[in-house]
């Protein structure tokens, strides 16, 4: 088995975030990072992936504005619907990409124990959050880590697929991405891209990509270090929510240069989506495309005209467990 030092890793990043695991956090027990990545990459996973990539339950808002239901019960229908009949047809789904304002009003406890109680309860057992400018105030108070158990920037490394999530940084609608965090994300993309397939997930849009995204108060800012990130590195496809401020339309997916943008929003009716909707993104080992569809799940049915094939430069190779490496604190 290789050793830590073999695992191109700074020790920064090693030390930088407490090693959290598939089911919860863990402080100072079990192995590293940087051996949980060692060891999976010498062992054979499974044969394809299946994630669900959500957006928006928006836990705490109820009544007119969501339709009559509060966001939780419309996570709930999503998940029904996954488990009855997108499941019996195409199968399992393996884990869950989720993209921010999970709850509604400013991240307070009883919304994220809620949401965490219809997660546990789900049959998916592997989720990964990132907090969006709703959840916000949860992160700097600490509720973030302590209730959802996941740090606000971090990569997931799934054999040849490489996650990166980026957290909201502020409680307002446009999002903030600091120095910081756009320095650490250029960095860990160029260490794994020369072998993995790279997936951005932010909360807000990249600006100027999907419909809504040429608003500043829509999309991520600094758009300078965003612009850079981008042009320094490859990031084969962006996912984002935020932007649910009424049903869908075709322009939720763009394409500009090399990257595939998708905004995947809402699992809720908040702000008049008129349905549920998420992606289940589909991928098999051995080959280099992920089929992208984009599920309305009150009425269980793809959406083919928001649906798509994203192509990528590595073939598909998938560890048993994937493998979480918090950025620097």
């Amino acid at each position: 088995m290789k050793g830590p030092s073999e695992v191109r890793l700074t020790r920064r990043e090693l030390l930088g975030g407490a090693l959290v695991g598939g089911a919860g956090l863990i402080v100072g027990c079990g192995p590293t990072p940087a051996q949980q990545l060692a060891r999976a990459e010498g062992l054979a996973g499974p044969k394809r992936r299946r994630v669900w990539a959500m957006a928006d339950s928006h836990i705490g808002c109820a009544g007119r504005a969501n339709d009559g239901r509060d966001g939780g019960a419309w996570l709930k229908l999503c998940l029904d619907d996954l488990r009855e009949r997108v499941e019996p047809k195409d199968g399992a789904v393996d884990y869950v990409a989720a993209l921010g304002d999970l709850t509604h009003n400013a991240g307070p406890a009883d919304e994220l124990k809620r949401y965490v109680q219809i997660r546990n309860q789900s049959h998916l057992k592997r989720w990964y959050e990132l907090a969006g400018n709703h959840d916000f105030a949860a992160v700097p108070s600490g509720r973030w880590r302590r209730i959802i158990r996941r740090p606000p920037r971090y990569a997931l490394i799934d054999g040849t697929l490489a996650w990166f999530f980026l957290s909201a940084e502020q409680g307002k609608s446009d999002g903030r991405v600091c120095r910081a965090t756009a320095k650490w994300l250029k960095e860990a993309v160029a260490r794994h891209q020369d072998k993995r397939n790279i997936v951005v997930c932010s909360h807000q849009a990249v600006w100027g990509t999907v419909t809504g995204s040429s608003d500043s108060g829509a999309a991520l800012n600094h758009r300078g270090l965003v612009r850079n990130v981008i042009s320094q590195v490859r990031i084969d496809l962006w996912l984002c929510g935020h932007i649910h401020g009424g049903r869908r339309n075709a322009r939720y997916v763009a394409r500009r240069d090399r990257t595939t943008y998708v905004n995947v929003a809402a699992a809720g009716h908040a702000y008049g989506t008129g349905a549920c909707n998420g992606y289940v993104l589909e991928m098999a080992e051995g080959a280099n495309t992920l089929r992208a569809r984009c599920r309305d799940h009150d009425h269980d049915r793809y959406l083919e005209d928001q649906s798509l094939t994203v192509k990528f430069p590595h073939r598909w190779r998938f560890f048993d467990e994937p493998v979480v490496l918090p950025a620097p604190v």
